[in-house]
């Protein structure tokens, strides 16, 4: 009988991420059950790699399951200290022009299992400029409201109509942190 994995997440499209991540290792990838939460978790850690870490570790407490989950966010060096993910961006971005606007993709996950973080790995690449204006993103890539913004001219496309290729140039975090879990997966599964 194969082993299960929870991904640690109610995101559709971090879901989605992570099954991918995960696809043909010999696990059953599950999602949390209709109203399961994980117990005694406030999303609360200062950064990426700590609130994924608190993720795994309260979902892997709760399910006794092996548990990966993640966390990410933008990184905008324009705004500084004054960018958190709960600030308007349109109105702290407005007066910039579009070469100032750069921004890179954080990618943190981890893996729990027994209800103890045994990995967990950051990755920060995705440079590209944020746009004065929201595009919906296709439904495909909801559920990550940055990508409706995010721009690279030096493809001259949206996120969203990048090709594998051009994202692997554009280095795209999950590229880099999906053989870890891959690595780590097998292992647990296996021992």
């Amino acid at each position: 009988m194969k082993r299960s994995v929870l991904i640690g997440t109610r995101n559709p499209a971090k879901a989605q991420r992570l099954r991918h991540a995960m696809s043909g290792l010999p696990v059953r990838i599950r999602e949390p059950e209709a109203g399961q939460e994980p117990a005694n978790y406030e999303e609360d850690g200062s950064s990426h790699l700590a609130i994924a870490c608190g993720k795994a570790a309260a979902w892997s407490r709760t399910t006794g399951d092996i548990v990966v989950a993640s966390d990410g966010g933008v990184e905008i060096p324009l705004l500084g200290a004054s960018w958190r993910s709960i600030t308007t961006l349109m109105g702290l971005l407005k007066d910039h022009p579009p070469e100032e606007r750069q921004a890179w993709w954080i990618e943190a996950l981890a893996v729990a299992y027994e209800g103890l973080v045994v990995a967990a790995w950051e990755a920060r690449g995705l440079q590209g400029e944020l746009t004065d204006a929201y595009l919906p993103a296709p439904a495909k890539y909801r559920g990550f409201w940055v990508y409706g913004m995010w721009y690279f001219p030096q493809f001259a496309k949206h996120y969203w109509e990048l090709s594998e290729e051009e994202l692997r140039q554009a280095r795209e975090p999950w590229y880099e942190v999906q053989p870890w879990l891959r690595g780590l997966v097998e292992r647990l599964v296996s021992g």
